[in-house]
Parts: structure tokens; C-alpha cells; sequence
């Protein structure tokens, strides 16, 4: 990000964010340049299908009757006359114009040249069907590398049509639902945790925030399913910045954390005598043992920071000299047995003494979830030798 400024008072200095998921800077301006046509996306996807066909006819290209400007805002940089073979305008518009232009088709941006400090490129939002406009693209300008894998019917037909696909609402939105619909089925889980660990509460707000919470088709799907149990359903302004101030406060002050539901399901392996009556045979070992999930930490639970989670164990063997705590996570919240769906999280040693007269041998093993990290805790009760390891909070 770079932010530069002049003296003079009529200057404009931009600011450019770069960044996956962000509205285009690009402009769509009939033959003049007088008249602004589309912007951001569309004006890029646009190709007017009457161009292609006076080129056809005429055998040459004609005098451009829509003009794509792109790359207008690097006119701000102060070295942009050396990069003249790489940035271009035509002569009937100025880079003012263009960023000016830009401006007033944001929604609620209102200024004076004077005024603009910086332009904010942001992710262009999911529209109703009343306010959507039918997007044409061309496979032949935009794609032409996926033209030699059509064949046959599909073939014959794109270029019949001058390889130009319109793309209408009900199309965009079947690439939207799928996506739409996994993200209600994980709210409605969050929902059914919550009420469930809750029993005389129920869920009075959602927040959405992230980038796809822009899109006002998500935020009409979520309101229909879940405005009934749910009062207050509601997304911020900018929905991207939301999360990025939650960073930034974080980062300056973690105090404000006090605790976090825990996105997985922590435990340890261990191994048991075989149950014959109880545990499945197929994982039954040679010497009739069996190796199963220990829990120690459940996934939604609400965890304070720097709060510990333990048990004690004890070795299989009597002479075992070494212990081994692996500890695995996964999305089942009550699992028995160790699974391929789990990940190793870490593994911890620790050494094993004689066995005492008492003939038992115990150790205290935890886990501690602090703000950045989690900590493993071994200590061997008769030695009083304490092992420690650190891990990273699964994403």
C-alpha cells in the first residue's frame, strides 16, 4: 500500500489496496469518453456484440465505439511518465476524469476532486434479480485458451453465436447456491450447539461479517431461514473492515480476549485392554488391546484464556520407561475411537522412572489454550519431572 501527495491543492493522491476479491478499477466510456457506459467487472466482461459484427463485415476494425480504461490510478504515482509504455489513456480523457468518474459511480460517494484523499476498491455486491444486468461474455477475447477443449454440438453452437455466452440471474445465482447453502447448514449447526449447551437461552443477534457477507443475496437467504429464530439479523457497513479492526485491536491489546469456543475437539491417544463386548473387533490388536480417543477439551466449549484442561494417566506396561502423549483434534465433538479424520496436533515425552513401592505410576497430562498458542503439560507425579510443548491453534 502506498500512499503518496503533492502540494497543489486540486492534486488527487490515491491509495491502492491489492488484494483477491475486489471490484476493478476499470471503466466502460463510449467512443468519446463523455458518457460512462459500466464499471469495475462488467465493464470488463463487456464486449458489445455490434462491434463484432462491424469488424466482420467491414473486414477491418472501425474506430472504437466503447472504450475499456484500465490502470488510470497509477497516473497517481510520481514516476508514472516513465512507465508511458505501459499506461495509456487516450487523448479525449484525463486521468482526473477517469477517477473522477469512478467516484460517482460508488454508491454514496459524493466529492470534490479537492476532497479525494485515497479510492477504496471494494467487492462489488450480489444484487436482486430487479437490479441485475445480464452479463455477456466472450470466450473467444476473455478465455481463448478453453476453445480448443469444445466440441461436437456445444462447438458449432458458440460460434454460431460469435462465442458470446450471456450469463442471466438464475445462472449466476445456481453458481451461488451451492456455496450459499453450505453456509446455512454451518449456521444452523452453530444455532443447534448453542441451544443445546444453552437450554434456557436462545440466540438473540448474528453478526455477519467477511467478505461475502457484502453480498445482500446471502444476507435475504440467511434472514428467510433463520428470521424466526433468530430476532436480530444484521451486517455491518463494511463487513471486511469489521474484521480487520477486530484484528488490529487484538493485536494492540489481546487482553480484551477473555475467552474463545474452540473450533475442535482436543484429546489424546491411549490404549486399553479389549472390551469384546463393547469395542468394534476390527480394531482390535495382536495383543488384545485396542487404541481409543481421550478428550480433554470439546469442541464449542467456551474456554477462558490460559484455562487448563488435564487428566492422569497411567502406563500400560511395568516396564515402560517412556510415555508418549499424542494429541490429535477433530470436528467430532464425542469421539471414541481414533479416526483418519483426525490430525495430529503434537506429541509429548516423557520419561518413565523404576516403578515405586507402591507399584503405581501416574502422570498429570494437560492442556492449557493461551491467546496465540496451546501448551502440553506432562509431569511425572513420583519424580515430580515436568515436560513441556507448545502448539499451534488449528485454523
Amino acid at each position: 500500500m502506498s500512499s503518496l501527495r503533492r502540494q497543489q491543492s486540486d492534486d488527487i493522491r490515491v491509495v491502492v489496496g491489492i488484494g483477491s476479491f475486489k471490484t476493478d478499477t476499470v471503466l466502460l466510456y463510449n467512443s468519446d469518453c463523455t458518457e460512462v457506459l459500466n464499471w469495475g467487472g462488467p465493464a470488463l466482461l463487456h464486449v458489445p456484440r455490434k462491434i463484432k459484427n462491424n469488424i466482420k463485415e467491414s473486414g477491418s476494425p472501425l474506430p472504437p465505439q466503447h472504450r475499456v480504461i484500465e490502470r488510470f490510478k497509477l497516473f497517481q504515482d510520481d514516476n508514472a511518465s516513465n512507465k508511458s509504455n505501459k499506461l495509456y489513456l487516450p487523448r479525449c480523457l484525463d486521468y482526473r476524469k477517469a477517477i473522477s468518474d469512478y467516484l460517482s459511480k460508488m454508491k454514496g460517494v459524493s466529492l470534490k476532486l479537492s476532497q479525494v484523499q485515497f479510492v477504496l476498491c471494494v467487492p462489488a455486491e450480489w444484487v436482486n434479480p430487479d437490479n441485475f444486468n445480464t452479463i455477456e461474455l466472450d470466450l473467444e477475447a476473455q478465455c481463448p485458451s478453453l476453445l480448443k477443449y469444445i466440441t461436437g454440438a456445444q462447438r458449432t453452437k458458440l460460434e454460431k453465436n460469435e462465442w458470446l455466452i450471456e450469463l442471466e440471474f438464475e445462472t449466476v445465482k445456481k453458481m451461488f447456491d451451492p456455496i450459499i447453502e453450505k453456509i446455512i447448514k454451518l449456521i444452523n449447526n452453530q444455532l443447534f450447539e448453542f441451544t443445546r449447551k444453552q437450554v434456557k437461552h436462545k440466540c438473540k443477534a448474528m453478526f455477519l461479517v467477511g467478505g461475502f457477507s457484502e453480498s445482500q443475496y446471502l444476507i435475504n437467504r440467511i434472514r428467510e431461514q433463520f428470521q424466526r429464530r433468530v430476532p436480530i439479523i444484521a451486517s455491518p457497513r463494511d463487513p471486511i473492515a469489521a474484521i480487520v479492526r477486530g484484528a488490529v485491536k487484538y493485536g494492540l491489546n489481546m487482553g480484551q480476549v477473555k475467552s474463545r469456543v474452540l473450533k475442535w475437539t482436543y484429546g489424546v491417544e491411549i490404549m486399553e485392554d479389549f472390551d469384546i463386548s463393547n469395542d468394534p473387533p476390527d480394531l482390535r490388536t495382536d495383543d488384545n488391546k485396542i487404541v481409543k480417543f481421550k478428550p480433554l477439551a470439546y469442541r464449542g466449549d467456551d474456554v477462558k484464556v490460559d484455562q487448563t484442561f488435564d487428566d492422569v494417566f497411567k502406563p500400560l506396561y511395568d516396564d515402560q520407561t517412556v510415555a508418549e502423549f499424542r494429541v490429535y483434534v477433530t470436528r467430532e465433538i464425542r469421539p471414541k475411537y481414533i479416526s483418519n479424520e483426525m490430525r495430529v496436533l503434537g506429541t509429548l515425552k516423557i520419561a518413565l522412572s523404576r516403578t515405586p513401592s507402591s507399584g503405581i505410576r501416574l502422570i498429570e497430562f494437560g492442556l492449557t489454550f493461551g491467546k496465540m498458542e496451546i501448551k502440553a503439560m506432562a509431569r511425572n507425579k513420583f519424580t515430580g519431572e515436568i515436560y513441556h510443548a507448545t502448539f499451534k491453534y488449528e485454523v
